[in-house]
């Protein structure tokens, strides 16, 4: 056999190796890649929280942003506030299971409790809130200090300080004109 034959074969095996190489090795990532895609699949089945969303209208079921929202768990203690979006929505992701007290407030509106919620692992539970407008309040104090009526005499009586005596249009300020 002539050595440039066999250089050429040679040649052949290595490009045919080399070329299965590159194909076992792509095979190797997409089935890593396939793997990596079935295990994520399955832990997002195994989510032990849940989520309580919803959202809050005024009376005219017009959208309330803004509105402070407190999730309690009473069990735990355990404490998650939120604001709604510009549509009125809120979410809150990630909560343990278990029961759960919301309250929704805004000023002008009267604050709004739900009581009993319950949440289990990967549950979603929507609990909408309905503000109802908060009467005006003022408060108005009508003091009588420094009004002084006395109701048994008809006799006007006062004091006279020495600026408004001073301050007086007298002809030629004889003091003797104002005993009179």
């Amino acid at each position: 056999m002539p050595y440039g034959i066999f250089v050429n074969l040679q040649q052949g095996f290595m490009h045919e190796k080399l070329r299965l190489l590159t194909l076992i090795s792509r095979g190797a990532i997409l089935l890593i890649c396939l793997h990596t895609l079935f295990l994520s699949m399955l832990t997002q089945g195994q989510s032990t929280s849940g989520v309580i969303s919803g959202g809050v209208t005024d009376p005219q079921d017009a959208s309330v942003p803004g509105a402070k929202i407190t999730i309690i768990n009473p069990d735990t203690g355990q404490r998650r506030q939120l604001l709604t979006d510009d549509n009125g929505n809120y979410r809150a992701n990630s909560l343990p299971a278990g029961r759960y007290e919301a309250r929704a407030e805004r000023e002008g509106f009267s604050a709004e409790v739900r009581t009993g919620i319950t949440l289990t692992v990967a549950e979603e539970v929507v609990v909408n809130f309905k503000l109802k407008v908060q009467p005006f309040e003022a408060e108005v104090t009508v003091s009588d200090e420094g009004i002084h009526n006395e109701s048994g005499s008809s006799a006007l009586s006062g004091l006279v300080d020495s600026k408004t005596i001073r301050d007086l249009p007298l002809n030629g300020r004889d003091m003797a004109q104002l005993i009179l």
